[in-house]
C-alpha cells in the first residue's frame, strides 16, 4: 500500500494523497520545498525539500575532461 502524506500550501492543509501525487504537485509547482509535508506514522511536519525523492534533483554535472598528462 502507498503511503498516505498531508501537506500545508498557503496555510491550509491538504490530502490525504499518495507520494505519486505529492511529486505530482511538486512536479507542477503546486507544492513548494518550503511547503510542510506530513506521513502518517511520523512524528512531525517537515519541508517538502527535505523528503528524498519528492523534487527532482539538478540534472548530472557533465563530466570532465580527462587531465593531459604533464611532460
Amino acid at each position: 500500500m502507498d503511503s498516505v502524506w498531508y501537506y500545508v500550501r498557503n496555510g491550509a492543509q491538504a490530502g490525504p494523497v499518495s507520494f505519486d501525487e505529492l511529486k505530482a504537485l511538486a512536479a507542477s509547482g503546486q507544492l513548494a520545498g518550503a511547503d510542510l509535508v506530513w506521513k502518517e506514522g511520523t512524528a512531525d511536519w517537515v519541508a517538502a525539500r527535505s523528503v528524498a525523492g519528492l523534487f527532482a534533483g539538478p540534472p548530472p554535472a557533465a563530466p570532465r575532461p580527462a587531465a593531459e598528462p604533464l611532460p
